[in-house]
């Protein structure tokens, strides 16, 4: 599965008016391909991001689905320079806490 013009959010799917920092989890959005439950192109919330796999450059979700981003979104960008190796640091430094 790949997701374009991807980017990371809290998770607001739930009341978040009174959530403590620590419990507010970061979602990745994007336009998804290749899923079964969603058609091509479709704009997509899927489960936070929990690891990234070096060989076959896929993010691991919460729910066990694996993505190959694409370009990422390009305000997000703006705002957030080198989004994808952000990512994979924070994900490599989960991985050896």
């Amino acid at each position: 599965m790949k997701l374009i013009n991807w980017f990371i959010s809290a998770d607001m799917s739930r009341d978040a008016r009174y959530l403590a920092p620590e419990q507010i989890k970061p979602r990745l959005y994007g336009t998804i391909y290749g899923h079964e439950e969603f058609m091509d192109g479709s704009l997509v919330c899927v489960s936070s991001p929990v690891s990234y796999n070096k060989d076959t450059k896929e993010i691991t979700t919460k729910t066990g689905h694996k993505y190959v981003l694409g370009k990422c979104d390009s305000n997000y960008l703006k705002t957030y320079p080198n989004a994808r190796r952000r990512l994979v640091k924070s994900l490599t430094d989960l991985y050896y806490l």
